[in-house]
């Protein structure tokens, strides 16, 4: 079965062994892998949210900052995955995720669509974990308190270095537990959460994949 999406920009499309060129407001059925596609490249948006399957879905918790970002997530997966509220990513310290392989963490405050999902699920088959760079015309200089940059750079962390955006983070449980438990210690002073996330990284074994700052909704 296709996926009906709406042009937002001319492209061209082979349907039947015809090449034709596509404007923005026309209406096309298209597989869901172009669907996706289009999506995430900003060709296209579907009249109806794609979500992920039960079987993408599989093994995966999903856990929200708010009831809105809640709300959020489930639209874009399966009815049968679990989508729980924590108050913040440190509190997945305590979550009881021992059924679970991969964990998202959303809080609401970065774009969310099926086609990151997809992507940063795709992503942690490899690496540990994946989050997305905040922008990339900020630093770890620009952030912050005196204190807390002091802090950072102590540990022997360039502050050139960009940052990442941790209202969006994909895990492989077992190997990417060790960064939510750092960063849990690294919070407890306050500060900002930009260069707790950078410090707790810096001082883990994780393998961390920075995903692309417009996935934190940066302009490019």
């Amino acid at each position: 079965m296709g996926v009906h999406v709406q042009i937002l920009r001319s492209t061209r499309i082979t349907q039947r062994g015809q090449t034709r060129t596509i404007y923005p407001g026309d209406s096309v059925e298209v597989s869901r892998a172009i669907a996706l596609q289009w999506e995430a490249e900003g060709i296209a948006r579907p009249w109806r949210a794609i979500a992920l399957t039960a079987e993408e879905t599989a093994n995966v918790r999903f856990f929200a900052g708010n009831e809105a970002a809640a709300e959020r997530l489930r639209q874009f997966v399966s009815a049968v995955a679990r989508v729980d509220v924590r108050d913040e990513l440190p509190a997945l310290a305590q979550a009881d995720v021992i059924d679970s392989e991969r964990v998202v963490w959303f809080d609401g405050t970065t774009p969310l669509d099926v086609a990151r999902l997809a992507s940063g699920l795709e992503v942690i088959f490899t690496w540990d974990a994946a989050a997305p760079l905040d922008d990339y015309r900020v630093l770890a200089a620009d952030v912050g308190s005196e204190e807390d940059r002091q802090a950072t750079a102590e540990l022997g962390i360039d502050l050139r270095c960009p940052v990442y955006a941790p209202g969006l983070l994909f895990l492989r449980w077992r190997e990417g537990r060790e960064l939510i438990d750092l960063l849990s210690e690294e919070m407890v002073s306050g500060g900002d959460r930009r260069l707790a996330f950078l410090r707790a990284y810096w001082r883990s074994t994780v393998r961390l994949c920075p995903l692309p700052a417009t996935w934190s909704g940066a302009k490019v």
